[in-house]
């Protein structure tokens, strides 16, 4: 879920798991 999140948009911009998101950009 999160390492996917991130590896499909690691910008989350238009991420529909925007909590994994603010977690990966927060690191």
């Amino acid at each position: 879920g999160r390492k996917v999140c991130k590896a499909q948009n690691p910008q989350c911009d238009i991420c529909m798991l925007k909590d994994y998101c603010r977690f990966y950009r927060s690191k």
